[in-house]
């Protein structure tokens, strides 16, 4: 019985998910337990283990006596956010640079010529996200430290990258996408620790400025800091 009702739980966090992705639920938004169960037409329970879930990875805040919301995100959180991937990354890379060999830079070519296609292929973000996450998790597959591991998962980078994905595709020329990713395996090739480390901070910093500064100027639902710091004034 409990396999069962994990099993519900787990299909309604991943439902969700797509919910938030499709902007079906925007950042901000209030996720009430009872809507929640008539939509998904179950009971309560497996939808608060859902909700509580959602909280421990980062894509949802529980609010004492209100419930949940969907995460939303200031410019600096966001920018911060992929700062913190970059350093993450960019150590993990750089410690385990001397086990890629050929072969794997002949697989990171492959994945880079799959993210050409989809960019040729009217842009199929999806196929590009899809192909995005399997270029940097083969950069730090090799480094076998679980804290490291860990920290990579749960950064809100990940989460910012799901919540924001609809603005994402849009922050940036894809084809300046491709350049950049293409410059990492070079970088690699090299294997100069530094200029590795160095190449992904900057990569990460400079993609999180993008979104950001997209977010800032095109993005109703974005938490502007200007606007927090303006509404604490006015209070």
């Amino acid at each position: 019985m409990q396999k069962k009702k994990d099993t519900k739980k787990n299909k309604i966090v991943s439902d969700i998910i797509k919910l938030i992705v499709s902007r079906k639920f925007k950042p901000g938004d209030r996720l009430i337990e009872s809507d929640l169960a008539d939509y998904f037409s179950t009971s309560r329970a497996p939808v608060r283990e859902a909700l509580g879930e959602l909280a421990s990875i980062g894509f949802v805040t529980q609010i004492p006596r209100k419930g949940f919301k969907v995460i939303s995100f200031t410019r600096k959180e966001v920018e911060d956010s992929y700062t913190v991937a970059g350093l993450i990354e960019g150590f993990a890379l750089s410690q385990s640079i001397q086990y890629f060999y050929d072969s794997d830079f002949v697989n990171l070519e492959k994945i880079l010529d799959n993210i050409n296609q989809a960019i040729a292929k009217n842009n199929d973000i999806v196929d590009l996200t899809v192909n995005d996450a399997e270029f940097h998790h083969y950069l730090t597959s090799k480094y076998k430290n679980s804290i490291i591991q860990k920290l990579e998962l749960t950064t809100q980078k990940n989460i910012a990258h799901y919540i924001y994905f609809q603005e994402w595709q849009q922050s940036q020329p894809l084809e300046m996408f491709y350049e950049r990713h293409k410059k990492i395996i070079e970088v690699m090739k090299t294997k100069d620790v530094y200029r590795i480390e160095q190449t992904i901070r900057d990569h990460y910093n400079e993609t999180g400025h993008l979104l950001a500064e997209y977010l800032e100027k095109n993005s109703s639902d974005f938490v502007s800091l200007q606007k927090i710091i303006n509404d604490s004034i006015k209070v």
